[in-house]
């Protein structure tokens, strides 16, 4: 706080100065240096904040809006982290949020071998299911259904299809007989 003199001599009150001491400028002066983009840490972090607001915004729109409506929010949130205001805040906390999950990621990985135990498991899994392909021959026996079905389905549609085919012959023809009328009760 400065001291600002009032009317008289004898009376000094303590007003706050509108303009801040010298220290608090040059200290300010400072973190402006310190974070600024040219600096390459400060770059790198605000691409890693980009980055994590667009998959944030990504993965939260992704099942209520679809694969291409949560990429253009993302990207949205990408953008707006360059912006001021409100918006861009939120886009930058986002951000920030990511970069901290992934930050919390990487040390519950160090400490625990998550990725190595993952990988692993999933190359046991996938050695087990060769194995048992070996053995049993599945893909080839549900190749070998897969072909039948379709055959028996082609057989069904060929088969409705040349009865649509007399129907219409018929109908031609004016041969109503055997076509069901809303008078006819016959089926």
């Amino acid at each position: 706080m400065a001291i600002i003199e009032t009317n008289s001599e004898e009376d000094f009150e303590m007003i706050p100065s509108p303009v801040p001491p010298k220290e608090t400028i040059e200290t300010s002066r400072a973190n402006e240096a310190r974070f600024d983009a040219s600096n390459p840490a400060v770059g790198d972090m605000d691409d890693g904040r980009k980055l994590g607001a667009g998959v944030v915004a990504a993965v939260i729109c992704l099942p209520f809006f679809g694969v291409f409506l949560s990429g253009v929010a993302g990207l949205a949130a990408a953008y707006g982290t360059t912006q001021d205001g409100a918006g861009g805040d939120i886009c930058r906390a986002a951000g920030d949020v990511a970069l901290t999950a992934k930050q919390k990621a990487v040390e519950v990985n160090q400490k625990h071998h998550l990725l190595d135990k993952t990988r692993e498991e999933a190359n046991r899994v996938l050695l087990s299911a060769k194995d048992l392909e070996q053995r049993h021959q599945i893909l080839s026996k549900i190749k070998i259904v897969l072909i039948e079905t379709l055959k028996n389905i082609g057989e069904v549609c060929k088969v409705v299809g040349e009865e649509f085919r007399k129907s219409r012959e018929k109908s031609q023809r004016g041969d109503y007989q055997d076509i069901p009328h809303e008078n006819n009760q016959g089926f």
